[in-house]
């Protein structure tokens, strides 16, 4: 088995939360009042001290934590931390490994009875895969994890996200990565569509999404989510080899809602890794299909 990677990064992180802290005051000032409430699902539990690092960038708020653990896979010390983090108040539940990060996003979000200006839905994404390409985005172990995390709870980006997500009210808006609000290709498209006309949830032609799913709603989005009194039942048993599955589905659903006046706050990660890979992302898109049509020839033989 292959050791996940994350970083705690104290020094770094804790100069750029000071740096953007002083840069954003005005806008922090404004909404220091703001509804906030945080829903984590932590598997990885390898992950937690990292994540907690960027929950470190809402200590000038006071906000709602709702954690979700994996039954049987996160130990009592990491609960305990969780149960002591300073500046919210926690609620933790556990969950069976159902429907990847979605059942128990569902199973959490159905506990909430309080309205929130802003939420936001991460997890403990996987760093494990040396590399991967897709989407037209190339992703080496924890660039992916680093992206979402970045994009949405970053210093840079999470108190512009809370300010625009507090005055948004009625509209439905997600906030996410600018890089990982993607589309699907056409064959993966129509079998979701498929898929959701099945449920009695339609998304719209040529839909988006936040590949990964981690990203900030505003009350609006996340009320109607919630609406959908979706439960951690309905889904199977996590399976890594799914990707037709109800937790692949409502990975898109969650974003669109079948409405295409869902609007997109995106978020920039100028970092030097993304510029470096900009280049290589390129390339690798033209030789990717190549080589793809030559794999399949091959296996036909």
């Amino acid at each position: 088995m292959e050791k996940l990677k994350y970083r705690k990064r104290q020094v770094s992180r804790h100069i750029a939360r000071h740096f953007f802290e002083r840069r954003f005051c005005n806008i922090i000032d404004t909404n220091k009042d703001a509804r906030i409430l945080v829903i984590l699902h932590l598997y990885y539990e390898e992950a937690w001290p990292e994540i907690k690092e960027y929950l470190s960038n809402l200590r000038c708020y006071n906000y709602d934590l709702l954690v979700s653990l994996t039954s049987g896979r996160i130990g009592l010390s990491t609960r305990r931390d969780i149960e002591a983090l300073e500046g919210c108040d926690v609620r933790i539940i556990d969950v069976p490994n159902r429907g990847f990060d979605l059942g128990p996003f569902f199973e959490t979000a159905n506990l909430v009875t309080e309205e929130y200006d802003v939420v936001f839905k991460i997890h403990s994404k996987a760093t494990k895969r040396p590399i991967q390409f897709i989407y037209g985005r190339l992703f080496f172990r924890r660039t992916w994890f680093l992206m979402l995390f970045d994009g949405v709870l970053g210093a840079r980006n999470v108190h512009r996200i809370i300010n625009f997500m507090a005055h948004s009210h009625e509209k439905s808006v997600i906030a996410a990565p600018q890089r990982l609000i993607v589309r699907d290709p056409a064959e993966k498209q129509q079998r979701h569509l498929s898929t959701g006309r099945k449920l009695g949830l339609q998304l719209t032609d040529d839909y988006e999404f936040v590949a990964g799913t981690c990203f900030a709603m505003n009350g609006s989005h996340f009320k109607a989510v919630r609406d959908l009194d979706v439960t951690i039942d309905q889904f199977d048993v996590t399976d890594p080899r799914s990707v037709w599955d109800l937790g692949h589905f409502l990975e898109r659903y969650v974003c669109n809602l079948g409405r295409p006046d869902i609007q997109f706050y995106k978020t920039s990660n100028s970092t030097i890794q993304s510029i470096l890979l900009a280049p290589l992302e390129a390339l690798v898109s033209i030789l990717y299909p190549v080589l793809r049509r030559r794999r399949n020839s091959k296996a036909l033989v």
